[in-house]
């Protein structure tokens, strides 16, 4: 263990100098895509070595996302706007790492989170990344925080108006619900499965929602009637084959392998439905999620599973940090052996000459294209975050922005 920390800290210390030599290279401000989460990487890194100067460089970042956002900037979702900055700067303050009152930040966002929202119900865009989940996560997230009645009362209405939309556009049938994905995107009727974009982030989202104090009990049979439907799709694989494909048509239902990735695939949703499992208290439904999770786990054969790069999105530390996450919690072995098998995959993708301390990400919707990144989602600010979290003795809370922890 002793020379894999050492080689994991010198990569780190490299990330860092990258990332401040390559800043321009971040033209996005955003958390999962922008100078949000490169500054999350700062603030972790500076704690994790005691650098606290390092800290600067994240103070540094928030200055100039928080000008860009009162000069006009006003993208609402999660991944690339303010929602997701909004979050980052709370879980930099849950984890003692920033004092930033967002309480007042956030006081005069009333009208802004409604037309967001509206904006987002009219087109019936669920999606975590860049649609209305995301904008309820961030606000559900809100609830944490001392704020005054007034804006409590409101985060608390947003949220019920979140979870009446999923109510009002979920097909059921019988004891089961599925959401299909708006008409305006695609021209087929299709059930996207995935935790970036699809249904395992609704479980996901509704599995956090029914653990809240303040809707406990309110989401329950939309939460199971979600479940059973995924339960109901599953393929039994073979050996190296997944249990879900990425989606579903209605007009072809038919059986699809999926890579090994956080963003689509067995992965998003097993970890979905462990989180609903726990949240409902469902033993049968335990069992299920550990199945598919334990099935992932033995995935190696890369003609599969699919991983080319090390990001989070759909690569290899993506990969490693899920199963490093789910061997702290359970303790089940076969989640460190994978975790541990995809951690020096991932090293091993660092070959790149003109890359970032020798990665690049591979873009699967661009033809394969290998592209330099910095942010959360494909960059080496996202690789050097589940590396702190590997290290480091306690659990860490940056990983809920991509609905793991």
């Amino acid at each position: 263990m002793s020379s894999i920390k050492a080689s994991l800290e010198k990569k780190l210390h490299d990330f860092n100098n990258d990332l401040t030599c390559n800043l321009d290279k971040c033209t996005e401000i955003g958390l999962l895509s922008g100078k949000m989460g490169v500054a999350l990487f700062f603030y972790y890194y500076s704690m994790y070595f005691k650098e606290y100067t390092v800290k600067n460089k994240g103070s540094f970042l928030l200055e100039e996302i928080c000008e860009c956002i009162n000069t006009g900037f006003n993208i609402p979702t999660f991944c690339s706007g303010i929602s997701g900055i909004g979050w980052g700067m709370d879980i930099l303050n849950e984890e003692g790492l920033e004092d930033i009152d967002t309480n007042y930040l956030f006081s005069d966002m009333k009208q802004y989170v409604s037309d967001s929202l509206n904006f987002f119900f009219k087109k019936n865009k669920y999606d975590f990344l860049h649609g209305y989940l995301g904008v309820g996560f961030f606000l559900l997230n809100r609830l944490n925080y001392p704020n005054s009645s007034d804006m409590q009362s409101f985060y608390i209405k947003k949220l019920e108006e979140v979870i009446a939309k999923l109510n009002t556009t979920a097909v059921i049938l019988e004891n089961q619900a599925y959401w299909v994905i708006s008409k305006e995107e695609k021209e087929e009727s299709e059930i996207n499965l995935s935790l970036s974009h699809g249904m395992a982030s609704i479980i996901n989202f509704l599995s956090r929602v029914n653990s809240s104090p303040y809707f406990k009990g309110q989401v329950v049979t939309l939460l199971n009637k979600a479940c059973r439907f995924l339960i109901s799709i599953k393929h039994i694989p073979k050996s190296e084959d997944s249990y879900y494909g990425n989606h579903i048509f209605l007009d072809k239902f038919e059986k699809k392998n999926s890579r090994l990735a956080w963003c689509y695939g067995d992965l998003g949703i097993g970890i979905s439905l462990w989180h609903a499992a726990i949240s409902i208290n469902d033993k049968n439904l335990f069992k299920e999620a550990m199945l598919i999770l334990k099935h992932s786990a033995n995935r190696r054969d890369t003609s599969s599973t699919l991983v080319k790069d090390g990001g989070l999105c759909h690569g290899a530390f993506g990969v490693m940090h899920i199963f490093d996450f789910l061997y702290k919690k359970t303790g089940v072995k076969d989640f460190k052996n994978a975790s541990e098998f995809w951690l020096l995959t991932g090293l091993e993708t660092g070959y790149h000459e003109n890359g970032l301390s020798g990665f690049l990400s591979w873009n699967p919707d661009e033809n394969g294209i290998w592209k330099v990144e910095v942010d959360i989602l494909d960059g080496i600010s996202g690789i050097g975050l589940a590396i702190i979290s590997y290290l480091f003795p306690k659990e860490l809370k940056w990983n809920k922005c991509l609905l793991i922890g």
